[in-house]
């Protein structure tokens, strides 16, 4: 190793320290203290001569090894990429489940032959994928040089976007350029239904994907589930999953970046940046691929920090990102591609929709807008039922959400809830039925259906009447003049709001500091990298998932639920691992005990 690495002392700690996290000085000195007897023969087993059998295969593997080269110049960057490569080999390694007495590399060897971790591509062209000619960005994407690492598609909901992200990294992996892609969604919400329609698109394109598309939602981890179509023992990993699961890459959330094609949430993708134990192995599974980013705009200034650092850093390896957007403001763009901020004039004479400076043609679509108090807008969500329609009614909050669905109940109107605060078996439920009925394909039974935000991102869906409580405005003048800072202060100055100004924007900035104390420092080397499970990916959403000490019967179907999640906020001074004793509410659902403190779980999900 002293004449691979400009820095072998560098090496040699990555290769130690390779269960996640760096090791203090101090413990490896303790380790190093027991070498001696380790290594020492015992009866039918000697350390050394396996060393020595281990390093023979491997130069007989790799026989320029030993020629002379100019050492890797070991730079902070390939310190912290290098452990990540180590702590993934480590992981693969000791999970492959081999036939025969031992785990000899040629048994190994032959596994991996029957899997299409990489070298899927079927060579068929990209646009394969898409029913009839591209359309609106997917008519574009092809235009876009393949060496533009960082591409950023602003068009309207419904127009194409999914599709050509994929069409994208069929490109890019064609060329060579990357292994897969890892499709990072705002909310959990939508994972099922674009992992749905990327796993179908990608195995009609390359049928060595089948069962290789992994979902990746904590809880609710999978691959696409047709039959497999390249057999394969690493299907099996009796240590970590059950033998029936599909693939390796789903035992853990941790290295679900080792797949081909990943769609999952955002915050999987920011756990590579964050000081969190193995976000180098995330990191190093990941700028294999294209990184593509839905709804990049959707965040709070605390995950929008992490998500430039996850950008940058991607790029900065040699990565391909990809952003989606209906309504990527000027002050986030210049923050993600590295510029200048434009002028509020002029960001608002810029191109839309476009990818990167190239405009797209869509259909325009007519549609009538008017403000209503309460009362008028929900006369004509009635009305709107009953005439046979859809309609979709986006509230604030949970308990308003809550309000509008039972006097809709209490009015006799049909209608839907949908929230996050569900038992994840019940949100699957949930999630169902709502695309089963505004969805693509959906019935267009006639039904409201009353959402928090869950609803606004990444789904396709399409009501006949959207009533919505006031909220972020969504076409290209209006994001400007909504969020473009020379826009809000010189609003504020007429308003008199200064002030109110400075204090929004100092919990702005202070949002994006707290940020910043939980990444990573690639400026420095791995070894003084501290790692700690209390960095968040989303401030202040503080969820934990309660335990019940017996299960409960789901509302909706009967189903057994053994957790539920919960605000964090809402268990102070109890203890701990305290799990929530169940006791039966009627036909209304369950009540719940948990340290002194009471919930209720039903229809309307978990209540105080």
């Amino acid at each position: 190793m002293n004449t691979w690495f400009s820095d072998p002392a560098a090496a040699l700690f990555c290769t130690i320290c390779h269960h996640g996290s760096p090791v203090a000085q101090a413990a490896i000195s303790v380790a190093l203290a027991k070498v001696r007897w380790q290594i020492d023969a015992a009866a039918g087993y000697d350390p050394l001569a396996e060393m020595d059998r281990l390093a023979a295969v491997l130069l007989e593997r790799f026989p320029v090894a030993l020629d002379a080269a100019a050492p890797i110049r070991w730079t902070s960057s390939f310190d912290h990429l290098f452990a990540g490569v180590v702590m993934l080999s480590d992981w693969f390694g000791s999970s492959l489940p081999v036939a025969g007495p031992d785990w000899r590399p040629e048994a190994v060897d032959a596994l991996l032959s029957t899997l299409p971790w990489s070298g899927w591509h079927a060579g068929a062209p990209a646009t394969d994928i898409l029913p009839g000619p591209p359309l609106g960005a997917q008519a574009v994407i092809g235009e876009v040089p393949l060496g533009d690492r960082l591409v950023v598609i602003e068009a309207p909901t419904g127009t194409g976007k999914t599709e050509a992200a994929l069409l994208r990294a069929l490109q890019l992996t064609a060329a060579g350029l990357v292994d897969g892609l890892y499709f990072a969604l705002p909310t959990r919400a939508t994972a099922p239904e674009i992992h749905d329609r990327i796993a179908r698109l990608a195995r009609s394109h390359s049928p060595a994907l089948a069962t290789r598309v992994v979902r990746a939602v904590p809880g609710r981890l999978d691959t696409d589930s047709i039959e497999r179509a390249v057999p394969g023992l690493l299907d099996s990993d009796p240590w970590q999953q059950p033998a029936q699961a599909k693939s390796w890459a789903i035992a853990s959330p941790k290295r679900v970046m080792a797949a081909p094609i990943v769609v999952g949430t955002i915050d999987q993708a920011m756990l590579s940046v964050l000081r969190t134990r193995h976000a180098w192995m995330r990191h190093a599974a990941l700028s294999r691929h294209l990184l593509i980013i839905d709804e990049v705009h959707a965040s709070d200034p605390y995950i929008l920090e992490i998500v430039h650092s996850l950008v940058q850093r991607h790029l900065a390896v040699g990565g391909h990102c990809l952003l989606m957007s209906a309504t990527l403001g000027e002050v986030l763009r210049a923050e993600l591609e590295h510029r200048p901020r434009l002028s509020l004039a002029e960001a608002q004479v810029a191109p839309y929709p476009a990818v990167n400076s190239l405009p797209v043609a869509v259909a325009r679509i007519r549609s009538a807008l008017r403000l209503a108090d309460y009362g008028t807008a929900m006369g004509d969500v009635v009305a709107c039922v009953r005439d046979g329609h859809c309609a979709l009614v986006i509230r604030s909050t949970m308990d308003t959400a809550r309000e509008t669905y039972q006097e809709l109940l209490t009015a006799g109107v049909p209608a839907l809830l949908h929230h996050a605060r569900y038992a994840d078996l019940d949100r699957q439920y949930l999630d169902a039925r709502l695309v089963g009925v505004i969805g693509k394909y959906g019935t267009r039974t006639p039904l409201a259906i009353v959402a928090t935000q869950t609803a606004e991102q990444s789904l396709d869906i399409d009501a006949d009447l959207l009533v919505s409580d006031p909220a972020p405005a969504d076409v290209r003048l209006l994001v400007e003049t909504a969020t473009h800072p020379d826009s809000l202060q010189a609003f504020a100055d007429r308003c008199g709001w200064t002030c109110l100004w400075q204090e929004t924007w100092g919990k702005r900035l202070a949002q994006r500091q707290s940020a910043q104390g939980g990444l990573l420092d690639w400026t420095r080397p791995y070894a003084e990298q501290p790692v700690t499970d209390a960095v968040p990916t989303r401030l202040g959403d503080g969820m934990v998932t309660l335990k019940l000490s017996t299960p409960i019967p789901s509302p909706f179907t009967g189903a057994i639920i053994e957790a539920l999640p919960l605000p964090g906020r809402w268990l102070r001074d109890v203890a701990p691992g305290t799990p929530g004793v169940p006791a039966a509410d009627g036909d209304e659902g369950s009540l719940i005990n948990v340290g002194g403190k009471q919930f209720r779980y039903s229809v309307l999900g978990l209540c105080r």
